[in-house]
């Protein structure tokens, strides 16, 4: 999707709504990185906090990517391994890492890393609804188990 369309997005909803701040997930944001150029500097104008996850290592973006890290508040890098994924907080699969970018939110990171943990919201849509949110591996078949014993089947 453009970045103009999400950034119209962002501000119809900003406009009636309070923002504390902004994720921003695959498609791979830094295979992107004109679209996220545009992005971030909008972003930052409605909330200081931008949380980005991207499966390249800090290492591989540091230097080429410089401008755009530092318009990022928390970067979670590393490759999502699904064999991983050991509902570790924030984090998708447990070699991800953590990367507090922005100084000035390190306290209010470390403090919500520390009592933090993982939540899943639902939000219903015109044909079903959207779940946001680190799963655990087995969440599909939780989730069809849950709907079936309701009578409700899903492919």
């Amino acid at each position: 999707m453009p970045a103009d369309i999400v950034l119209d997005a962002v501000r119809g909803i900003s406009g009636k709504n309070k923002v504390d701040g902004f994720t921003i997930t695959g498609g791979e944001p830094f295979l992107q990185p004109e679209a996220l150029a545009e992005l971030l500097p909008e972003l930052r104008r409605i909330s200081g906090d931008i949380l980005v996850y991207t499966g390249f290592e800090y290492e591989q973006l540091k230097d080429r990517y410089e401008d755009l890290l530092g318009m990022i508040t928390v970067l979670i890098d590393g490759r999502y391994i699904e064999s991983r994924n050991t509902n570790c907080f924030l984090r998708g699969s447990d070699n991800q890492n953590i990367r507090i970018l922005d100084p000035s939110y390190r306290d209010f990171y470390q403090n919500y890393i520390s009592s933090g943990k993982n939540q899943i919201q639902n939000f219903p849509a015109r044909n079903g609804f959207i779940s946001v949110g680190i799963h655990q591996v087995d969440y599909r078949r939780k989730l069809a188990e849950n709907l079936a014993a309701k009578g409700i089947l899903v492919d």
